[in-house]
């Protein structure tokens, strides 16, 4: 059986935990795996779990802090080994915040071993209803909010959302 993924993506943290809770409770039998990066320590964070509470939390030490490095080496593996654990009907996958969810897709739909146990049955992005418009009109950069995916990430707030407000399939407002 193919589990279905839910990404959630976004570039508010508050939204995006928001929404997470909410895909968590609506979802049948659902785990959710949470990202976070911590550029300045170049660690990935990982804490899955489901309505019983926290199953497992890990930090990894990432070779750049990056999202490309934290699909590779993290997200994926862990997708794969919740969907093959069988204890769960769906997977809410919640990215680093600002990490753009169209990567993770591709990776998920080319790798045929990976097809045979996921399949991504949406993608979420979580918006702050009072900061929408602001964020994406205005000119501030991640690194500016501390949002920011890597050393070197110059993105624009606004840039990123409207990338990932016109991929998702739903935008959920906090």
């Amino acid at each position: 059986m193919r589990v279905p993924v839910v990404l959630l993506c976004g570039v508010d943290p508050d939204a995006m935990a928001s929404s997470m809770v909410g895909l968590q409770f609506d979802l049948p039998a659902a785990v959710a795996c949470r990202h976070t990066i911590d550029v300045e320590r170049g660690v990935l964070t990982r804490t899955v779990s489901d309505l019983s509470g926290v199953i497992e939390t890990h930090e990894t030490l990432l070779e750049h802090a990056c999202v490309s490095c934290a699909i590779r080496e993290d997200i994926v593996p862990t997708l794969e080994r919740l969907a093959r654990d069988g204890r769960w009907q769906s997977i809410v996958a919640h990215l680093p915040v600002s990490a753009e969810p169209a990567h993770l897709c591709s990776v998920l739909s080319w790798d045929t071993r990976l097809a045979r146990f996921l399949r991504v049955s949406s993608v979420v992005t979580a918006v702050d209803a009072r900061r929408a418009v602001r964020d994406l009109l205005g000119d501030d950069l991640l690194a500016e909010r501390g949002r920011h995916c890597s050393h070197d990430d110059r993105r624009g707030v606004g840039e990123v959302l409207a990338a990932m407000v016109e991929y998702s399939d739903v935008v959920a407002l906090d």
